[in-house]
C-alpha cells in the first residue's frame, strides 16, 4: 500500500493495543501475507479453492463462538 491513498489504513493495522471493546464492531481482515506458502503446503486449486474459504470459516466461527461475539456479516 506505498505511496497510496489508502495508506493511512497501515496505522489501524499496526496498532499496539490489543483490547477489544465491549458493544462495539469489530472488522477482521485476513492477510494474504504467507498465503502463497500455506496454499502450496495444502495444494489449494487455483484461482479459488473452496478449501480455503472453508478453513476461515471454521477458524472465523470458532473464535466467535470461544469469545461469545455475534457475527455480523461475512463475505
Amino acid at each position: 500500500m506505498a505511496k497510496s491513498k489508502y495508506e493511512y489504513v497501515r496505522q489501524f493495522e499496526q496498532s499496539t493495543n490489543h483490547h477489544l471493546l465491549l458493544d462495539s464492531y469489530i472488522v477482521v481482515r485476513v492477510d494474504g501475507q504467507c498465503f502463497h506458502r500455506f496454499a502450496k503446503e495444502h495444494n489449494f486449486l487455483k484461482p479459488n479453492d473452496k478449501r480455503s474459504y472453508e478453513s476461515i470459516r471454521i477458524t472465523r466461527d470458532e473464535i466467535i463462538l470461544s469469545k461469545h461475539y455475534h457475527r455480523i456479516w461475512t463475505k
